[in-house]
């Protein structure tokens, strides 16, 4: 088998791994919703929890609002599936796509997750030997998306999550392939690139994070035109199906876009919280206004103050230490344009999560941006692994083993993220304190 075949095959067979070992009970999501879960306590609505039952299968009691839209694309009436879920119809309707009628809801569900990411994955292995040619890399990207705690949390559950955790690798593989940011790409090109954002824009708000990552990918080096005629064409899906789903009969309910200006506001009492003059500095005096501010910076930077709690609190349960520093050492050793590409893909997401952390606390919002920061850490990974086998060669090691040296290095990092940092992925730890609700 060639290296580029194995670059594939690892990363999907971790994903497969680990999606067995969270079907049912054993699903994140669920037992983060149990009443034996910490700081869930306000969900016990039943004997379970915030839970339900799904072919007698207990999942998260968020799925229904989700999975029911199913139903009208099977020919149910569209007043019994209405709700706050309305503007997220894409998974639903793979789901009826998938026969969610007639093999049960849950597995369906499970199988639509599962492909939306080896999607992910596949786009993200193609990304790194695009980027680098190195089939090692692209397996270790792979890898990381395949065994973070996002898709150990979020697989076995049958909604929408995992799917627009899945769509940011594929945006960013769809933006090379269509030559989106090249000096010359065909109308055609630009057209479908802004119906593929459209649609993945209907499943799970994500509109704003993926036109941020197009944006910020593209910025400088694709005309001004074609960013605007790209995010034209998204927002003219999202409206026309909102135009198309209350003509049926949905009410789309504004719980979540009243949810989201709650949490923009709240973010600016955060703001003002955390760059209040002090006491001990007058207004009226400009030094004391300075030193103020200065203050305020400094307590804003150790992560002390409200609005600094708000906008970092995520990235820690979210990634782990281990994680970040890898993707901190990544970005300083990347190139420009492979940093480019990874802040694209992580910046977006995780501001995008920031009014719904500041409103109900809840970490796991920012999972999208995962993407992102294992494609930065892979490029730490790569300084490590290169350094490693330039110290072998530089030995008078014979070539082979100063490949070696890299090959241990990759696979060792890669087996301790999962095996240790993500002690989730074989579906055995309890997380619910930092994927719920709650920090």
């Amino acid at each position: 088998m060639s290296a580029r075949r194995v670059a594939f095959a690892v990363p999907l067979a971790l994903l497969l791994a680990v999606t067995l070992a969270h079907l049912g009970a054993r699903s994140g999501y669920y037992r983060s919703s149990r009443p034996d879960a910490p700081l869930c306590a306000s969900f016990l609505l039943s004997s379970e929890g915030y839970a339900c039952f799904y072919d007698g299968i207990p999942v998260c009691a968020d799925v229904p609002h989700v999975t029911t839209l199913s139903g009208m694309f099977r020919g149910e009436a569209p007043g019994r599936a209405t709700g706050i879920m309305d503007e997220r119809p894409l998974v639903p309707f793979i789901h009826s796509l998938l026969g969610a009628g007639s093999f049960g809801s849950y597995y369906v569900g499970v199988l639509a997750s599962f492909l939306a990411m080896l999607a992910a994955c596949s786009c993200a292995v193609d990304l790194v030997l695009r980027l680098r040619g190195d089939a090692l890399l692209a397996a270790a990207f792979g890898t990381l998306l395949a065994v973070n705690r996002g898709v150990g949390f979020y697989v076995g559950t049958p909604d929408v999550h995992m799917t627009a955790f899945a769509w940011y690798p594929v945006a960013a593989w769809f933006f090379e392939s269509l030559a989106i940011g090249e000096a010359t790409t065909p109308r055609s090109h630009v057209a479908l690139y802004g119906l593929l954002l459209g649609v993945a824009s209907l499943t799970y708000l994500g509109d704003a994070a993926l036109l941020g990552f197009v944006g910020l990918y593209g910025l400088r080096r694709t005309p001004l035109r074609r960013l605007v005629a790209i995010g034209a064409t998204a927002m003219a899906v999202i409206v026309a199906w909102r135009a198309l789903g209350r003509a049926v009969g949905l009410a789309f309910d504004a719980f979540a876009t009243h949810a989201i200006g709650d949490g923009l506001r709240l973010l600016v009492v955060r703001a003002r919280e955390s760059f209040a003059v002090f006491p001990y500095a007058p207004r009226d005096v400009p030094l004391g206004a300075l030193r103020a501010l200065g203050n305020g910076l400094l307590v804003w930077s150790r992560m002390e103050g409200p609005l600094a709690h708000v906008l970092t609190k995520a990235l820690v349960p979210c990634f782990g230490w281990p994680l970040i520093a890898l993707a901190l050492a990544g970005l300083a050793a990347a190139r420009r344009s492979e940093r480019r590409l990874a802040l694209a893909l992580a910046l977006p997401a995780i501001a995008a999560a920031w009014p719904m952390n500041a409103l109900y606390d809840a970490p796991r919002l920012t999972y999208p941006a995962t993407a992102g920061v294992s494609l930065a850490a892979t490029f730490g990974l790569a300084a490590l692994a290169g350094a490693a086998h330039a110290a072998v060669a530089r030995l008078g090691a014979r070539p082979s083993l100063a490949i070696a040296a890299r090959v241990l290095v990759v696979a060792s990092v890669l087996a301790a993220f999962a095996l240790f940092e993500n002690a989730d992925v074989f579906g055995r730890a309890e997380r619910p304190r930092v994927f719920h609700f709650g920090s």
